[in-house]
């Protein structure tokens, strides 16, 4: 059985005082090269 609607957002959110975001940056081209080979 899906959830509905199909975009609904279900899951177990646990916080903590001393956590933080952190930003990703854009991957570098030897990342994109490396995951195409790995990926075929």
């Amino acid at each position: 059985m899906a959830m509905w609607p199909g975009a609904a957002v279900s899951g177990w959110y646990f916080a903590h005082p001393e956590s933080q975001y952190f930003v990703v940056g854009r991957i570098g081209r030897d990342q994109v090269s490396e995951y195409a080979t790995r990926k075929g």
